[in-house]
């Protein structure tokens, strides 16, 4: 089995690093998306305590959006056969519990569990491919007298926090794809001077150099539309100010995105992202015809000219994060 030979502590959740050693280094794919969770509690965790931790999953969202980071959260019975291929697997244990004592319990050193066992927090134990490659999975491990619910509803945010930042920089570290428009692509950096690969699926809205603009679109028409815009404006220095942000975008978007009914864009909320200088997410909204979606984009300065780049997406009723992410990730590997 494994032994955990190594922690650090992490104030204030207490978050140990586990190194674990694995017997076969054949294990099987994980399956599914990094915006998805599969929760598995032991029979101590309540009904109410699962309310209480779908809840909070469901107010955690990716800065600049209003829509929950994890579309699906999937509670596991605790009589599973097959460790769940999820992803992200979050695990719940009491050091009394039987689930602990039939399933889990070799996984862990005497030391950690005597420290959950005494500990007035949780142990939080994060490891990388233990069960399945491509996936993350937490423990949370607790003491007999340990009071759940005050932990679930005063802290258990800055978990699934910890959680979403942490799919965000494995998403983030994802290479891109392959595969694209490399036709469209080339044509750009001719236009532009911008090297960008487009996504497949991807087709201009009008001739590439049209007025200063070039315009992609894909889904036209479907369930899901999604867009790249790339334009050049004038110089804004460097950005940090919200409001300055949302200016330049409705006036960029206002020129380029025009809708036959005569309605607006308006940026709503807006995000500007510290990890990548002028780069930003939010969400929009149209009137007097509604609809609403999300964008993400950055300000790239290229010898003598700025551009403005984005990509957004229209999908109604569906989850739009993971898109968002996959474009947002071509756009910042955008030179």
């Amino acid at each position: 089995m494994f032994r955990c030979n190594l922690f650090r502590f992490y104030f204030p959740l207490f978050l140990f690093s586990l190194a674990l050693i694995s017997c076969n280094n054949q294990l099987p794919e994980s399956s599914g998306k990094i915006t998805e969770i599969q929760i598995i509690t032991d029979e101590t965790v309540t009904g109410s305590q699962q309310e209480i931790i779908d809840s909070v999953i469901s107010s955690v969202s990716l800065e600049g959006l209003n829509e929950p980071f994890f579309e699906s959260v999937t509670f596991i019975k605790q009589n599973f056969d097959k460790t769940p291929s999820g992803k992200n697997l979050l695990i719940f244990l009491r050091t009394s519990s039987g689930l602990m004592a039939q399933r889990f319990k070799n996984i862990f050193s005497n030391e950690v569990i005597s420290g959950a066992e005494t500990g007035s927090e949780p142990v939080i134990i994060r490891k990388d491919n233990l069960f399945y490659n491509g996936q993350t999975v937490w423990f949370m491990i607790y003491g007999r007298e340990f009071n759940l619910d005050t932990f679930l509803t005063a802290s258990s945010g800055t978990l699934i926090q910890k959680m979403k930042d942490d799919c965000l920089n494995i998403s983030r570290s994802s290479k891109i794809p392959e595969k694209y428009e490399k036709e469209i692509s080339d044509s750009i950096k001719l236009v532009r001077a911008v090297d960008i690969r487009v996504p497949v699926g991807f087709e201009p809205v009008l001739p590439l150099n049209h007025k200063g603009w070039s315009l992609m679109r894909r889904g036209a028409g479907t369930k899901t539309e999604e867009w790249i815009l790339i334009a050049e404006i004038p110089d804004t220095g460097s950005l940090s100010d919200t409001s300055q942000m949302r200016n330049i975008r409705d006036a960029v978007i206002r020129k380029a995105i025009v809708y036959r009914d005569g309605s607006m864009m308006e940026s709503g909320r807006l995000f500007m992202d510290s990890t990548l200088t002028n780069s930003f997410r939010g969400d929009w909204t149209t009137s007097p015809y509604p609809m609403a979606g999300v964008f993400t984009g950055r300000i790239l300065k290229q010898g003598t000219k700025t551009f403005y780049i984005e990509a957004g997406i229209y999908s109604p009723g569906r989850p739009k994060t993971l898109n968002l992410l996959r474009l947002e990730n071509m756009i910042r590997s955008v030179r």
